[in-house]
């Protein structure tokens, strides 16, 4: 794993593209493309503009997967997810804010879609 896109050629182009969906207000979701944890140019500008302007205490950062590969390597790749979420935040933006980082790995699925369990939550407390 190297932390990019795929580049290989996959007719399903969503499987290779990451997706920022705002649930409400106060949390955000990144939506990861397969083994991958990379922030594109457009993930980073809707995670500046998901903080701007808002009274922050804190951040809750939480990372996930599918189920695809072993319990063990979806941990670190969760875990992974949530750190670079955090490094933008606090070394690109410099958000000097409380901001709890986590891992979850494949423990909590969301959706019987695979590629909407690859994610990270971004919660404003």
């Amino acid at each position: 794993m190297n932390g990019n896109e795929n580049s290989g050629n996959n007719n399903n182009e969503s499987q290779n593209k990451n997706e920022v969906v705002a649930v409400d207000g106060n949390k955000l979701v990144v939506n990861f493309a397969l083994d991958s944890y990379y922030l594109s140019p457009q993930d980073k500008e809707q995670l500046k503009a998901f903080v701007t302007d808002k009274k922050i205490n804190g951040l809750s950062i939480v990372g996930h997967t599918d189920r695809q590969g072993t319990e063990e390597y979806n941990q670190g790749l969760s875990e992974k997810r949530a750190q670079v979420v955090y490094d933008y935040f606090k070394n690109e933006l410099n958000l000097n804010v409380e901001m709890k980082e986590s891992g979850e790995g494949e423990l909590n699925p969301i959706s019987d879609l695979p590629r909407r369990n690859r994610r990270t939550e971004i919660t404003i407390f």
